[in-house]
């Protein structure tokens, strides 16, 4: 029970000016008088009734105590508090697990820090009985590291958070998270309990703080260098220029830029060129190398590798970078036909064109003698310039052949079937034909044949198969069963991105491109059976044509896939490089950001005090009925 007016208690000194009331009432003196039969009489019964009479008197006294005594409460209005958590202490603790919670100094990261002073916070509140206790990791994806624990797990909390300092780095991401998700989860406890503070430990600075309390993890000795980019870029010139980004956060000074560049123009060298930069306010500044500013012209290269010289910062993990894609893999094509095609001369023209990015296309046209079997990534066999073995690498496409095919190949032609614009239907769904229009693709005659197994039939004409492939480990075949000179097909669109995807489906580049942040997926393609991924924190081998993975860590990462022609024996391994780096924004270890999201504290509804000032008054009235009970058996 509460009472709304204590100062109503103090109506209970009437209990003491009754009790002196009581004391100070004068004795019953018995005196003679005159009297008659009646007063004698009187005195007789009266005599009789006197052990009632003191009961009486004494009932009749607490009755007036307990009247003052109601009097008194129903003045200070008492009620029944509901049950409600406006006694208990909570506290929801957020964990800010991004990168640039890696900054070290005095020997213990931010983060270290940050979950030390959370440790102690919990072990504060949970000494409290009523103490509740919720601890959310602000990680790419947010989560619970405890939810809503009480005193009597006191120790487990204890054993999560240590647990965190043990992970060390491993509990952190080394990329960017998901603030706004870890306000979310914080959102979902103040369902539980409006009332309960949210506590977040971070090293940003935020402008809005939307009600929740910051905890800055920052030192005042924190600094740090980054190399935040580099690009090499050729710009009206045959020689590459190198830009690098660098910035100096938290400190201006000046920088050593070391730039290595190693397999320079195709030779077993490195050079290695320096740059001095002077670094502030928390600016980026651009360094370029260029031949006008070293002693070398750079047309080609194998990695370029960036660092400082000397420079030892609260935060190591952007202090280098690496940079691939200056040397492009060689893509030999052999063309051979009796008669050469300007429609294959024309997409193979293109095809160097558009993957010259990634690919350095060497085409070798063969009209007269004998085509090579050896030495080619792909061999187009066109007419009757059909080799009498198969190749030994690379993948083999056979156009309108007029001869027969080697007995390998595992196609034997039969007749030329001549047909009067027909159109030619769709087989199986395959990456080859994936968005051409059928509609424009037509031929008025065929070559009709018999297959082995293994082939996989993605064109057909009246029924028959026009068009297949054969895509195995050991054998990679295409059978093109109609030319492009008897059909209208090469005049549309149609058959360039034939032969576009056909090369995008088995000559892909292994990445779209050659640096990543933490954080974004790398979707690597396959051009042989399988990839061996390996870096310094990973080494997977996968299967599959395309593969998605997410680098959880920076650095150098190389993909090794063996490439195998139609002779088993005859195995090459290509390589290529990615580089995965911390994202620029979390290597400003001193960033500032506008504000956090904003929580709706909802009021949860509460049971209605119990006001119990109708009971009192009925009580009151009760006392009061009874002690005038009481004064009227005085008068008989």
């Amino acid at each position: 029970m509460s009472l709304l007016t204590p100062l109503g208690l103090l109506a209970l000194i009437g209990i003491f000016v009754l009790i002196l009331i009581y004391l100070l009432k004068p004795n019953y003196q018995q005196k003679v008088v005159s009297s008659t039969f009646v007063w004698k009489l009187s005195l007789k019964y009266k005599k009789k009734r006197l052990p009632i009479s003191r009961f009486r008197n004494i009932l009749l006294l607490i009755c007036q105590l307990l009247v003052i005594a109601a009097c008194a409460l129903l003045l200070t209005q008492p009620f029944i508090p509901s049950e409600s958590n406006e006694h208990k202490i909570e506290k929801i603790i957020i964990l800010d697990a991004s990168a640039s919670m890696l900054a070290e100094s005095g020997n213990a990261t931010r983060f270290e820090r940050a979950v030390a002073e959370a440790t102690e916070l919990s072990e504060e509140v949970l000494s409290s009985a009523d103490g509740i206790i919720t601890v959310i990791l602000a990680g790419e994806t947010p989560a619970y590291v405890l939810e809503r624990v009480g005193s009597t797990a006191a120790a487990d909390v204890e054993t999560a958070l240590g647990a965190l300092i043990e992970y060390g780095e491993s509990a952190c991401t080394y990329g960017t998270v998901d603030m706004d998700g870890a306000v979310d989860l914080a959102g979902n406890v103040l369902v539980q309990n409006p009332d309960a503070e949210i506590i977040l430990y971070t090293d940003t600075e935020y402008i809005d703080k939307a009600g929740i309390t910051v905890k800055k993890m920052t030192d005042a000795a924190d600094w740090n260098a980054a190399v935040l980019g580099c690009s090499a870029e050729v710009i009206d010139r045959n020689f590459y220029t190198f830009k690098i980004n660098v910035a100096s956060y938290g400190r201006d000074t000046e920088l050593k830029v070391v730039c290595e560049i190693s397999g320079v123009n195709a030779e077993e060298r490195t050079v290695s060129l320096e740059q001095n930069v002077y670094c502030n306010n928390d600016e980026t500044v651009t360094v370029i190398f260029d031949e006008f500013n070293s002693d070398i012209a750079v047309y080609s290269y194998d990695t370029v590798h960036v660092y400082f010289d000397n420079v030892i910062d609260s935060f190591e993990y952007d202090d280098e970078f690496w940079l691939y894609g200056g040397k492009k893999e060689k893509l030999r094509i052999q063309y051979a036909s009796s008669g050469i095609n300007p429609f294959f001369g024309a997409a193979f023209m293109a095809l160097r064109e558009n993957l010259r990015p990634t690919w350095d296309i060497e085409i070798k046209e063969v009209t007269n003698g004998k085509p090579e079997t050896s030495g080619f990534d792909f061999y187009m066999f066109e007419y009757d310039a059909i080799p009498s073995t198969m190749p030994t690498d690379g993948v083999v496409m056979f156009s309108s052949p007029q001869k027969a095919l080697p007995t390998a190949s595992g196609i034997v032609l039969k007749n030329i079937v001549p047909v009067k614009n027909a159109v030619i239907d769709r087989g199986n769904p395959h990456p080859f034909t994936e968005y051409l229009p059928l509609d424009n693709l037509g031929v008025n005659r065929y070559q009709s044949i018999t297959v082995a197994d293994g082939f996989e039939e993605l064109l057909y004409l009246e029924g028959n198969p026009v068009f297949l492939v054969k895509n195995e480990e050991a054998v990679k075949i295409i059978a093109m069963l109609f030319g492009v000179d008897m059909s209208w097909t090469a005049v549309f669109v149609d058959f360039p991105m034939l032969m576009g995807n056909i090369f995008e489906y088995l000559f892909p580049a292994t990445t779209d491109k050659y640096v990543y942040d933490i954080g974004e997926s790398v979707l690597l393609k396959a051009r042989g059976s399988s990839m061996t991924v390996s870096s310094d924190t990973l080494n997977e081998v996968y299967t599959e044509h395309m593969q998605s993975i997410k680098p959880t860590a920076p650095g150098s990462y190389n993909v090794r896939q063996p490439i195998m022609g139609n002779d088993a024996a005859n195995v090459k391994v290509m390589t290529s490089n990615f580089f995965v780096k911390v994202p620029a924004s979390e290597s400003n270890i001193r960033a500032v950001e506008e504000g956090l999201k904003r929580l709706d504290r909802k009021t949860k509804s509460k049971p209605a005090d119990i006001d119990i000032v109708l009971y009192f008054a009925i009580a009151l009235v009760t006392l009061l009925f009874a002690e005038r009970l009481l004064q009227s058996r005085d008068q008989f």
